[in-house]
């Protein structure tokens, strides 16, 4: 109950934190709910598993992208700076801190790539730890990394990707299990060449991948099979970048993603891990989504189009019913 009040105030505690630094003056009034909706900036939130901790990016005048996490009960907002890195999601851990990941573009002599990096942030003594580093040293792999998912059966231990790394060149994108002290990686699964992304259950055991080969054009989504092989379960032609975008697990465990290239805008597809067989999930028709967030604890999915919280209001699962009431 706590958490459904908690989704329908969201917008008005970010602002909040926003007019924090003005809290000592009565001269200043607040930021309003609908200020908050119309605001560019904001790009991603995510909320604690005990609905005490809201975190958001939002991006300053000077072009500066900025990560906030806020207490409810205490009020206390602690923040660091990305810089002008792209923020790419925020997740916490069991304890409260946040993981962030952000991205870089590196331009050399050759194509410019996007470099990926995960951090722990340490909300009391907001201390910053980089994952998958050793020594305080970033290992070489680290390039491409992103963050998949916390493991709710293993506290403060996520699942991670990185690419392999050989003279400059990406060899594949690998799936570790890693301790978010960053000190304990352990490996799950080898990929290849052309993979470019990961899923996995709850339990941090690979579900499928996705390979795009950028010269014919093609993405395909992989299924693991009870036999440890992988199988082609849906591919789609004509995709200059990946034409398949992972986005999670719904509670019954099936595969959320969408299809760039293909899709209507906000449209959503469901898979089931075993058989391959697909339906549609969500669809958010005349709303083009930047992107989707998903609280983890609770399912409750919410559109972020235009830098403003949209909470879908065609749930198409049954699944999901619930979800769209605690919405509206």
């Amino acid at each position: 109950m706590k958490k459904n009040k908690l989704l329908g105030f969201v917008s008005g505690s970010i602002c909040l934190a926003l007019a924090l630094p003005s809290i000592g003056s009565a001269k200043t009034p607040p930021a309003t709910a609908e200020a908050f909706a119309a605001a560019p900036s904001i790009s991603k939130v995510s909320i604690s598993a005990d609905g005490n901790r809201i975190a958001f990016g939002y991006t300053t005048a000077t072009g500066e992208t900025q990560v906030r996490v806020l207490d409810l009960p205490s009020k206390k907002t602690v923040g660091v700076s990305v810089g002008d890195k792209k923020l790419r999601g925020l997740y916490f851990e069991d304890g409260g801190d946040i993981l962030i990941t952000a991205s870089d573009t590196i331009r050399g002599f050759g194509p410019k790539s996007e470099i990926f990096r995960t951090f722990s942030f340490d909300f009391e003594t907001a201390n910053i730890r980089n994952l998958l580093a050793t020594g305080g040293m970033v290992r070489e792999y680290n390039s491409g990394v992103r963050l998949h998912s916390l493991l709710p059966d293993a506290p403060n231990r996520v699942i991670m990707s990185a690419y392999d790394v050989n003279n400059s060149d990406l060899i594949s994108l690998n799936l570790y299990e890693v301790a978010t002290n960053g000190v304990q990686v352990v490996t799950k699964a080898l990929g290849n060449s052309n993979t470019v992304d990961w899923i996995t259950d709850r339990s941090g055991s690979p579900l499928a991948r996705v390979d795009h080969d950028p010269e014919r054009m093609t993405t395909k989504l992989f299924l693991l099979g009870e036999n440890k092989q992988y199988w082609e379960a849906l591919r789609v032609d004509k995709t200059p970048s990946s034409g398949i975008s992972l986005m999670g697990l719904s509670r019954q465990g099936r595969i959320i993603f969408a299809k760039p290239f293909e899709s209507e805008f906000g449209e959503l597809f469901s898979m089931d891990p075993k058989t391959g067989a697909t339906t549609t999930f969500l669809r958010a028709d005349g709303t083009e989504l930047e992107s989707v967030f998903r609280d983890p604890w609770s399912d409750v999915v919410i559109g972020v189009s235009n830098g403003g919280l949209e909470p879908m209001d065609q749930m198409i699962s049954p699944d999901f019913q619930a979800a769209q009431a605690t919405l509206e």
